[in-house]
């Protein structure tokens, strides 16, 4: 445009040209030193060469004189013998068009004037929303011990071992727990134990609380007076509130303890009756972890 002599801005009583969109070929309106106003159809410029092509030809339109454009020779251009009313210009902010590609981000319809310096106004590009990262995925791993009463045993004791995967509020895990062998008042010199496996969902409600519910088989065994006496599988829930308290690197997790079995276990000794098992018990777990950064927040760190 500098090299032709031309400057972006409206269309003014002076000089002008304007390259007004259509489809398949543009049209190159000027209005010459004269008045006179010239129509031609022209390519859509859309390489840096057309584009050059389109400025000479509306240069010479302008003002055809023989000394245009450095001495660039080009041939009569086709115009219209019937010049057309002059239409109103848009104002290139108003202008409903898609910009072209290849037009460098140029809105359309365009006007050049001649011998006038006038701002160009451009549409901003509209910004783009920056994608989110996605949530990082946590995971944890949480040793502890478990304390449980059963109405018809004696107090239990004894490791469990819980590991999850997930996004900070949710996350898939696993369970085991071992109890050792507990006194049953029902049987002198009787004892119970067991050890389960078990899969579920732990979520965090709100900062610094959990809650696990998880399902899964327990294979409970008996012994009598030190001898081992008889052993089977029962499935069983398991049901964790927890409430996380951070010491430094070393994360606390205290926890009420629900387990329920899902199957009625009959007790029997010899040809005598004992009666069903309670099928639930309670109590308290105390889990502890290790944070590698206690500076970043729970739901970002892996533990």
């Amino acid at each position: 445009m500098e090299l032709h002599d031309f400057e972006p801005g409206p269309a003014s009583d002076g000089p002008w040209a304007a390259l007004i969109e259509g489809e398949g070929m543009w049209v190159l309106l000027v209005q010459d030193s004269t008045g006179t106003q010239h129509r031609v159809r022209v390519p859509a410029p859309l390489t840096p060469g057309e584009r050059e092509d389109t400025l000479a030809l509306a240069a010479r339109l302008l003002d055809p004189s023989p000394s245009l454009g450095g001495g660039l020779k080009l041939p009569p251009p086709k115009v219209d013998p019937t010049p057309p009313p002059r239409p109103a210009l848009p104002r290139p902010q108003e202008s409903a068009e898609p910009p072209q590609p290849g037009l460098a981000g140029a809105q359309v319809p365009l006007g050049w004037v001649v011998g006038r310096s006038v701002p160009m106004v451009q549409a901003a590009a509209p910004a783009l929303p920056e994608p989110s990262p996605p949530p990082p995925l946590t995971t944890s791993v949480r040793v502890g011990s478990a304390f449980g009463f059963r109405p018809d045993q004696d107090m239990s004791a004894g490791l469990s071992l819980d590991a999850a995967v997930g996004l900070p509020r949710v996350q898939l895990g696993v369970g085991a727990w071992w109890a050792a062998p507990a006194g049953w008042p029902l049987v002198p010199e009787g004892r119970s134990g067991g050890v389960a496996t078990l899969a579920g969902v732990r979520v965090q409600p709100w900062r610094g609380s959990t809650v696990s519910v998880q399902a899964g088989a327990e294979r409970r065994s008996w012994s009598l007076e030190g001898e081992p006496l008889m052993a089977h599988w029962l499935p069983t829930s398991r049901a964790l509130v927890g409430w996380e308290l951070s010491l430094g690197r070393v994360l606390v997790e205290p926890a009420a303890e629900l387990r329920v079995d899902l199957a009625r276990t009959e007790l029997q000794l010899g040809d005598r009756a004992l009666g069903s098992i309670a099928p639930w018990q309670v109590g308290v777990n105390l889990g502890i972890s290790w944070q590698s950064d206690p500076k970043r927040p729970l739901e970002a760190q892996s533990r």
